[in-house]
């Protein structure tokens, strides 16, 4: 309970710090608003978009004269919006501001300044007399301008000025209306203020840039790349916004890269916040959906960046809104999927995200003509809104990295774990192997040293202890067949020769081999094999090798009872299944039994009852022939059911006789039953006596041959 109410104390203490470091971001950002967006009317700074009266020349013919004269006086139409906004249009637009409208205040003012980049810009500013001077802006005239800055900056002389009209022609540019009358210390003011919030913004945004290219070549994530390659996307777009580029590279710029560049940027930036998003939020493992549509828009804004040149405007002023729209909002989406599935190191991203995302969205529905145009969309909310963003992208790429870190760490400890484990399985396996080697071979040794030293051995003492050293060969031999067995199936080199196997005389002969250890206990052995049902398609040797081992397994766990084999037909398989009356299996142990090197000891636990790998070896054979072997069932004290699968061979049935005419040795056969057994098969067909010479640097298998030769009538 102490470590879950320290727990909890420290995850409060760590979402206070969380609120309140953000509340500090707020008012820091807040704070370094120019005056004027906060209180819009100063002395100093005049905001005009509601003074104005508009009219709309659809010809572009009308000229000052014309207005002038009073011909289109009924024409102008006051402005209702403190932001006028004409989209992209035809018409030339004049707007009319009258000196008595301002009022006294407008005697102190001696600049006019149009924020937007627009091609045409005409200021007239005409006397009481009707005599006017004009003074050219605009794209097209960036060389007149009296100061390099962001926007398009008029002088005047307020002095007997009774009425300006500005006349705004967008060629390939919307037509926005953002002017503001200064005096000269309210320019002066308005730029100190200016320089001093996007100063800021840059410097703050490229050091989150430099600390994050520090941090990739630290820990070489990819996504700190792609999320440094986003923010120098969005500096970039928030460079062309602000016209900084019209401020310090219009001199070295065409009038047409200045006019599509922020179309441009916005396209660059859809393409980065994708690949940035579907690494960080890694969309493809978790959101394989959401991923390939993600693509696809990011695949749409590369095809548009590439080719707005040779697409018309109609479509390049729909689509490039239209993208820097949905794509955030499919971002923001797979962050709240992504987060909602419990993947903790999307919150920051989301909570990011929704910020800068409702300032995407209001520029976007700005364009399009859906919500009112606001200058702030495009200057102030974005940079106080990426700001935050930035922030906490970067917070979450922090904690992306610590939850990685802790997941490698847990993940070195599971994988010290188990090499642990397996260090210990090794060491069980090489002391199961000695021990299970070395009592076979103790009794080899003993028996074959009685049989030196004891010349009264009778026949029958004689064969009995030549059939425990056959037993303990065998023993051994299974042994290692069973540690070879288990290397070629790891390595994919065992191999399986499926044929038809009449299971009924398989079974049979098993039983024949096992008859004497079964006697020996007084077990009983019964062969339930249907014979109408009787073939399976199987590798006949390691069919045999399957039953043996789970016979043996039987045996060795039965003390007295039965142990059975039967069949059952079920579709296109056969179920064959292996039943004893022994110690039974505990439940928590009927998987585990098939791991390699587990086996199971009297007391029904994990022990050195063996090498432990006879029934894994099984069920992987089993599995190789196209079947599974499973515990159907076992009660402790009361016995266990091994079931095993395997396809039908679909023949037609036959009579078989019960007994082959090939069968196996039986464990404990005497010599001359082995003999006879194998004479009747091996005997040489051929009459005459055969010369051959054996070669073997290994004595014993020289021995062997010779005895086994002489019997057949060989000459060596």
């Amino acid at each position: 309970m102490v470590k879950i109410n320290r727990h909890l104390n420290v995850n409060l203490q760590v979402w206070r710090g969380n609120v309140f470091l953000f509340n500090i971001i707020i008012l820091f950002f807040l704070s370094l608003l120019p005056i004027h967006v906060l209180a819009e009317e100063k002395v100093n700074n005049y905001p005009l978009g509601l003074k104005y009266e508009v009219f709309r020349d659809s010809t572009r013919g009308v000229t000052i004269n014309e207005i002038l004269s009073g011909k289109y006086n009924e024409e102008f139409i006051k402005s209702e919006s403190k932001y006028p906004y004409f989209d992209y249009t035809n018409d030339a637009i004049w707007l009319k501001l009258e000196k008595e409208v301002i009022g006294e205040k407008f005697n102190e003012m001696t600049w006019l300044e149009y924020v937007d980049r627009l091609e045409v810009i005409d200021v007239y500013f005409v006397k009481s007399d009707y005599t006017y001077e004009v003074q050219k802006g605009g794209l097209y005239n960036l060389g007149e301008q009296k100061i390099n800055f962001r926007s398009i900056l008029f002088r005047f002389d307020p002095t007997d000025i009774e009425v300006i009209y500005i006349k705004l022609i967008g060629e390939e540019l919307p037509v926005s209306v953002d002017t503001s009358l200064y005096s000269y210390e309210g320019l002066i003011e308005s730029i100190k203020d200016y320089k001093f919030s996007s100063g800021f913004f840059y410097g703050f945004i490229g050091a989150l840039a430099f600390y994050n290219l520090f941090l990739y070549f630290s820990l070489r994530e990819r996504a700190y790349l792609y999320y440094i390659i986003y923010l120098i996307a969005f500096m970039l777009l928030q460079f062309l916004m602000n016209s900084l580029d019209v401020e310090y590279l219009s001199e070295n710029l065409p009038v047409w890269f200045i006019v599509d560049a922020i179309d441009y940027a916005s396209l660059l930036l859809c393409v980065t916040m994708v690949m940035f998003g579907q690494e960080f939020l890694e969309t493809k493992k978790i959101l394989p959906k959401l991923h390939l549509t993600l693509s696809i828009f990011s695949s749409l804004s590369l095809f548009t960046l590439l080719f707005f040149w040779v697409l018309p405007d109609s479509i390049t002023n729909v689509i490039v809104p239209l993208l820097a729209l949905i794509i955030p909002i499919l971002l923001w989406i797979s962050a709240l999927r992504v987060m909602q599935m419990g993947n903790r190191m999307a919150r920051l991203y989301l909570l990011g995200w929704t910020i800068l995302l409702v300032s995407i969205i209001l520029q976007a529905l700005s364009y399009l003509d859906i919500i009112a145009f606001q200058a702030m969309y495009f200057d102030v909310i974005p940079q106080i809104a990426a700001s935050i963003e930035s922030l906490l992208l970067s917070l979450a790429l922090a904690d992306k990295i610590n939850i990685l870190k802790r997941q490698r760490e847990e993940a070195q400890e599971l994988y010290t774990e188990q090499l642990v484990k397996e260090d210990k399985m090794k060491d069980d396996f090489l002391f199961r192997t000695s021990h299970e080697l070395k009592t076979p071979l103790h009794g080899i040794i003993n028996i074959s040293q009685a049989l030196i030293e004891d010349d009264d051995n009778k026949k029958e003492q004689l064969e009995k202890k030549l059939k425990l050293i056959k037993s303990a060969g065998y023993r051994m031999s299974n042994m290692v067949n069973d540690i070879l067995d288990l290397a070629k199936i790891k390595e994919g080199l065992l191999t399986i020769q499926l044929s038809k196997v009449d299971l009924y005389l398989t079974v049979s002969n098993l039983f024949e081999m096992f008859r004497y250890i079964a006697d020996g206990k007084n077990i009983k052995l019964v062969n339930k094999i249907d014979k109408a049902n009787r073939f399976v398609i199987a590798d006949e040797d390691r069919l045999i090798q399957v039953f043996y081992n789970l016979l043996n397994n039987s045996l060795k766990n039965t003390n007295a009872g039965s142990v059975t084999i039967s069949n059952d037909v079920k579709g296109g398989h056969m179920y064959i299944s292996v039943e004893d009356t022994g110690i039974g299996i505990a439940p928590h142990l009927h998987e585990k039994i098939f791991h390699s090197y587990e086996s199971i000891s009297t007391n029904n636990d994990l022990g050195n009852g063996g090498l432990g790998l006879g029934l894994s070896i099984s069920r992987q054979l089993v599995q190789l022939m196209g079947g599974s072997l499973d515990v159907d069932w076992s009660k402790e004290k009361e016995g266990t059911r091994f079931t095993f699968s395997l396809p039908i061979s679909k023949i037609e049935s036959k009579v078989y006789e019960e007994v082959s005419s090939i069968r196996l040795p039986a464990l404990g056969a005497t010599i001359e039953e082995q003999t006879s057994m194998y004479s009747n098969d091996m005997a040489s067909p051929m009459s005459d006596r055969l010369d051959i010479l054996i070669v073997d640097d290994e004595v014993l298998n020289v021995e062997i041959l010779k005895d086994i030769l002489v019997r057949e009538n060989y000459n060596l």
